[in-house]
């Protein structure tokens, strides 16, 4: 568990955050073997037709609907046949006639209801331009506060996004990359003791993450909270983030940078300059959602929040234009979820500036 705060209505409220909710998503997976949601989806999974698919996707729609106006005691299960429903016909259906069909949609009363949950709502509406911004995420991270789930249809919907399978990623990447924080900083500090405590032989432990938000993913790391890295550059386009991740970790040896990604490509592509950064013997993590996160359909149409999904091998391929010399190792995996991939490249012993690069892609 890890102290943090949300920021909900112009405050900013103390809460906590569990990374070790991997037993909900097993849950999750068990509820899409239920008898109901089997056959719901084995039927939408035999159609092939365009008129076929979208009459099902509406079909879908007015269910839902009216289930959670009239079904309180299943709202877990109904939101689970509509995040694999809208899977399956963003899936089936071609790209310009999804577009049309998750466009249509959003006109239904649905919507309302859906948007009862606070999660949902920011992510459509977008208060700061785009849709995965750093107080949503804190949403997936901490859960809403109890006050601003304002009936039960909201708390059931907001409850199951936050631990749905993609909520669960996000939770599980910040897990990731406190580990590898604190691993890293266990191996230097045994190299540096090893050194006979020179001074000159010492190496600084810095990190840099970039659109890092709020910064939460570190906090699951012991040694960042205890204050053991020399430097975290917290690097982000919203001075708002910004401005949060100092007030929360500025005494942690936190550097705070505002800048867009954009601006970093437009010398050369990102990984070449987070590889280019990366200290000997460092490491660096380039990570990216993978194309078979259930909730797409739903993340496109209700939350508005298009990604740029990739295969493993697609994630791999980020790291092509590096110098092959330079890499001691290289491998690609993908977490428990199955949701994030991960592009993991340790440098080879020559000249950098961080120990440890994160860029969520």
């Amino acid at each position: 568990m890890n102290n943090g705060s949300v920021i909900m209505d112009g405050k900013q409220q103390q809460t906590t955050m569990n990374v070790n909710t991997f037993e909900l998503v097993k849950n999750e997976l068990e509820r899409m073997n239920t008898s109901s949601t089997k056959s719901f989806l084995q039927t939408l999974k035999k159609l092939n037709k365009k008129e076929e698919l979208i009459n099902r996707g509406y079909l879908l729609i007015d269910n839902t609907y009216h289930k959670l106006l009239d079904d309180n005691d299943n709202i877990q299960q109904t939101m689970l046949e509509l995040f694999a429903g809208l899977y399956l016909l963003r899936k089936k259906l071609t790209s310009g006639d999804w577009k049309v069909f998750s466009n249509e949609i959003i006109k239904h009363p649905l919507k309302e209801l859906i948007h009862s949950d606070p999660l949902t709502r920011r992510a459509f509406e977008k208060p700061r331009g785009y849709a995965g911004d750093a107080v949503m995420i804190d949403l997936i991270y901490f859960g809403a506060p109890e006050k601003s789930l304002q009936s039960r249809l909201a708390k059931e919907i907001h409850h199951f996004c936050v631990h749905s399978i993609v909520g669960a990623s996000i939770r599980e990447r910040a897990r990731i990359v406190g580990e590898t924080i604190d691993n890293i900083v266990a191996a230097k500090s045994e190299k540096n003791n090893n050194n006979n405590g020179t001074k000159s032989e010492k190496k600084k432990i810095r990190v840099l993450s970039i659109a890092c938000g709020h910064s939460r993913e570190p906090t699951t790391s012991k040694a960042f909270m205890q204050g053991k890295l020399d430097e975290f550059v917290a690097f982000d386009q919203d001075p708002e983030s910004l401005k949060i991740v100092k007030d929360c970790y500025g005494h942690l040896n936190v550097t705070t940078v505002n800048g867009s990604v954009r601006d970093l490509l437009k010398a050369e592509r990102l990984t070449e300059i987070m590889f280019s950064l990366t200290k000997p013997g460092g490491k660096m993590y380039v990570t990216n959602m993978t194309d078979t996160v259930p909730a797409s359909g739903y993340m496109e149409t209700y939350m508005g929040w298009n990604l740029i999904y990739r295969t493993p091998s697609e994630i791999e391929a980020l790291g092509q234009g590096l110098n092959r010399g330079e890499i001691e190792s290289k491998r690609i995996f993908v977490d428990r979820t199955g949701c994030v991939g991960f592009l993991e490249i340790d440098k080879a012993e020559k000249e950098g500036n961080f120990n440890f690069f994160l860029s969520s892609l």
